[in-house]
């Protein structure tokens, strides 16, 4: 087993949410999922708890409906994008409510956010990590926006091939076209991102003036850049499970560090191989930063051009956290084997003194924020309550407004 997962990771790094690292950085405190979970109490402004997800004073109900909306005009052209928004019922009269676009990591994710492993191995089961947080966030009061991502198509075989190789469990929504996939850019993404925003701002029963970016993965760094219509960056954004720093040192750190681990179990030969394939790709990287690869060659299964843009995007998330005015969440788990510890760090490093930030490590949450040793196949309430009870904080934003205000 451990053979078979280092040669596929070396081959074409083939890596669920690929990027990350190995341990959870040594030295800083984490509480357990049940300790968080319990110093969340109260779910934000919510009275009762009920399987997990935080309700009002009575269970709240939520309906969803099927949405469509376009893309923003780039280069690499206009698609009508296909998502689901989730709100509560019977919101009072005269209220408006605040909203949430839910922003996808990497790889070909329909808008459930499907994820099946991280690099520590696969889930026991698979867990909705968007669906789970955009039910979570409705049932509190919010209107939340999750969508398929452009690169979410459907090969003839019925599986799903994403810009990094990763051949995926198939998502019922998924099905834009292949080459829709293989051309989309870094701004494709970005501009799908605060075309969502705002086609959500313009719901009834949403206050435009309240929309809020969780970010989740490569939609962390995604959610940093992006800009409302008046071009300000959005007021409030939570960020789950991003990394910190350029993504070709990231991958590169994460592939060498299962070398590091598995190389004694694994015979000369293939050893040697797994090192050479480690040196192509590292030497591709150079390459690609040093512009000297035609944009248009495809590389794990993505134009150059596309990773020349992420890895500069990554590259400047310690500018846009140093730059950045307005409140800010970032949460990670001491299990999650793509972002870990040392990103944890690196974030609290980065927010230091700004009073509006908060970082939170929660003890035994994987890259899919459930517990790995539960396997309950669901995003952990833990994180779920988190979530709420920041954006719900005392002396934060105001939320549902009177809608004529």
């Amino acid at each position: 087993m451990r053979r078979t997962t280092l040669a596929l990771a070396l081959s074409v790094l083939i890596l669920v949410e690929i990027y990350g690292c190995g341990h959870a950085e040594q030295g800083i405190p984490s509480r357990s999922a049940e300790a968080q979970a319990a110093a969340a109490s109260g779910c934000g402004r919510q009275a009762i708890e009920r399987d997990g997800q935080c309700l009002g004073a009575t269970p709240v109900e939520i309906r969803a409906r099927e949405v469509r909306f376009r893309s923003k005009a780039t280069a690499g052209g206009q698609l009508w994008l296909r998502g689901t928004i989730t709100e509560p019922v019977g919101r009072p009269t005269g209220t408006k409510l605040p909203g949430v676009v839910l922003v996808h990591g990497s790889g070909p994710m329909g808008r459930d956010g499907w994820v099946t492993g991280d690099i520590k191995g696969h889930f026991e089961r698979p867990i909705a990590v968007l669906r789970d947080i955009a039910e979570a966030l409705s049932a509190s009061g919010y209107v939340v926006l999750r969508y398929d991502k452009r690169t979410c198509t459907r090969r003839s075989d019925g599986l799903l091939d994403n810009e990094l190789g990763q051949t995926e469990r198939p998502s019922p929504h998924c099905g834009y076209p292949p080459e829709v996939a293989l051309s989309a850019t870094w701004q494709d993404l970005l501009g799908d991102v605060e075309a969502g925003a705002d086609h959500l701002a313009a719901q009834p029963s949403v206050d435009s003036r309240d929309v809020i970016l969780v970010g989740y993965s490569q939609g962390t760094t995604l959610a940093l850049q992006a800009r409302q219509k008046n071009g300000a960056p959005f007021r409030e954004v939570v960020l789950l499970a991003g990394t910190f720093g350029p993504i070709d040192d990231v991958i590169l750190r994460q592939v060498r560090w299962q070398l590091n681990i598995m190389a004694e179990h694994m015979p000369t030969q293939q050893l040697q191989g797994a090192i050479g394939r480690l040196s192509k790709t590292e030497s591709t990287f150079r390459d690609i930063r040093a512009g000297q690869r035609d944009e248009r060659e495809i590389f794990l299964n993505a134009p150059v051009s596309f990773w020349r843009d992420w890895i500069w995007a990554t590259g400047q998330t310690l500018e846009l956290l140093r730059e950045r005015e307005g409140p800010l969440f970032y949460m990670v788990g001491s299990d999650d084997q793509n972002a870990c510890g040392q990103d944890h760090a690196s974030f609290l490093g980065a927010l230091k003194g700004k009073e509006d930030a908060e970082v939170a490590l929660v003890g035994g949450l994987s890259h899919a924020l459930h517990s790995r040793a539960e396997g309950s196949g669901r995003v952990h309430q833990a994180a779920t309550r988190l979530i709420v009870k920041w954006l719900s904080r005392p002396g934060g934003l105001e939320r549902g407004r009177d809608a004529q205000r």
